[in-house]
């Protein structure tokens, strides 16, 4: 479970043990297919389970800022408001990396 929670942007390519680097954009939201530079297999989500996910995690962070508002107060929620979005992209990432260390793994 630590895994899921880290926020390394490389993991180990089930086919030659190789570290695979994921590219920026697709850490922001954007899908994106990219392979391994050693033995050139294919990492993807697919745009409609990344947009599932993406999904997700802006309920997340909805829920989450409004969890924090109810235990602070109603007045804290224009300055918790701005945390919307950033803990959109954290849940999104997560949620998407998780889901393809899941897949490419179990595609051995």
């Amino acid at each position: 479970m630590s895994s899921f929670f880290s926020l390394k942007r490389s993991f180990t390519c089930p086919e030659c043990g190789a570290q695979v680097r994921l590219p920026g954009s697709w850490c922001v939201g954007v899908e994106r297919v990219f392979r391994c530079r050693e033995c050139r297999k294919v990492f993807k989500t697919g745009y409609k389970t990344g947009a599932l996910l993406f999904g997700v995690a802006l309920s997340l962070a909805l829920v989450t800022i409004n969890l924090a508002a109810w235990l602070l107060s109603s007045l804290a929620l224009p300055l918790l408001s701005l945390g919307i979005i950033p803990l959109w992209l954290l849940y999104g990432f997560w949620l998407r990396r998780w889901w393809l260390v899941r897949k490419c793994s179990k595609t051995k």
